[in-house]
């Protein structure tokens, strides 16, 4: 039995030795396939290391610095199988009147972590998951839109203080200070608003009007990755606009509730791609007669579902520009063809999915 014992007792560290002897010759040659990079980038220089690509061209993986301008521009981060993951850092000082700064966190290439913007007029800090904020949202010097009546306002804010549910919509008291004498706030649950007011701090009146959360937070990310993450755009996934607010459902038809989603686990998507949207959406826009007379642009917000059969229903502007350039938006998205459907699981399902249209002379 002793000598059993012995000999079982070897076999298991020769099996142990032979394991770590491959798993260090695994890391040894994945070390000696990272090589490193050193010059001219583009318009200025970086740093980083990447492995071949037996298809030609590199994977980009691990460490990557940039700079350009004298070292006034810098991006810092890390690649992962050639797409941007973890912690990065956007800083352009030579933007000399704002000079901002952008640290995002990705995953697989996709905005997913912390998320803080600074300049030296505005900033914002809150968190995004799977396409969606959550948690809290602090900001200050933003600019915010809403509407009384017939008329559209911008203002900038000097503070928000905000926070998402954990489908990330808008949830709780959302406070918008414009100044001393003027603030909004508005009363939220799970993205229905029950009540947006601006408030005259002087007087202590109080009137009713329509806020656009969703316009202001997703025009700040589109800006940044337009403006701070193009600096360096390889595999860049471009954002896709989520809608914080959300109308009560109340959909039922004769004898069962037709469900519809709004966090599923894969997303519907347009046929080839957001790409392949945007540019159908231009190509099929008829620019309204009297609103080109007028020089009248801009961006309409729409919403829709779309179908478990991927086709689409309940098509409404949710932020408006003017008539006539509504009525063209949910025209054209509601003649576009039939979208890959959302999932669940193994089953499609119809989810609710918002746009912009973009109007521009």
């Amino acid at each position: 039995m002793g000598e059993n014992n012995v000999m079982n007792k070897q076999v298991v560290c020769k099996s142990l030795f032979f394991v770590l002897g491959l798993l260090f010759n695994v890391l040894i040659l994945n070390a000696q396939a990272l090589k490193t990079y050193s010059g001219k980038y583009k318009f200025g220089t970086a740093t980083y290391t990447y492995k071949d690509n037996p298809e030609g061209g590199r994977i980009y993986e691990g460490d990557f610095v940039y700079v350009r301008n004298n070292g006034m521009d810098k991006v810092t981060g890390k690649f992962k199988n050639d797409r941007k993951e973890g912690k990065w850092t956007y800083t352009s000082r030579s933007s000399l009147m704002s000079m901002p700064v952008l640290k995002a966190t990705y995953k697989n290439g996709m905005l997913d972590g912390p998320y803080q913007y600074t300049s030296k007029d505005d900033c914002i800090s809150l968190t995004i998951s799977n396409g969606r904020f959550m948690g809290d949202v602090n900001g200050r010097n933003l600019s915010f839109c809403y509407k009384k009546g017939i008329s559209n306002y911008i203002v900038t804010l000097e503070s928000l203080k905000g926070q998402f549910d954990e489908n990330g919509y808008c949830d709780g008291k959302w406070t918008l200070q414009q100044n001393d004498i003027v603030r909004f706030y508005g009363l939220y649950e799970h993205g229905v608003c029950k009540k947006f007011c601006r408030e005259d701090l002087t007087t202590g009146d109080i009137e009713n009007v329509e806020g656009d959360i969703t316009y202001m937070l997703n025009m700040i990310i589109e800006d940044n990755y337009k403006n701070l993450e193009s600096m360096i755009k390889r595999n860049n996934v471009e954002w896709k606009w989520w809608s914080v607010e959300r109308e009560e459902s109340q959909t039922v038809e004769k004898e069962e509730e037709q469900t519809v989603s709004s966090v599923v686990d894969e997303m519907p998507e347009f046929p080839n791609g957001d790409g392949a949207l945007m540019k159908y959406l231009q190509e099929h826009i008829n620019y309204p007669i009297a609103a080109r007379e007028n020089r009248i642009q801009g961006r309409v917000i729409v919403s829709f579902i779309v179908n478990e059969d991927g086709s689409i229903s309940d098509v409404k502007v949710k932020k408006s520009v003017d008539p006539d350039l509504d009525k063209e938006a949910v025209r054209v998205v509601q003649s576009m063809p039939n979208w890959k459907p959302g999932r669940m699981g193994e089953k499609n399902v119809r989810v609710n999915f918002t746009i912009p249209v973009t109007f521009r002379l």
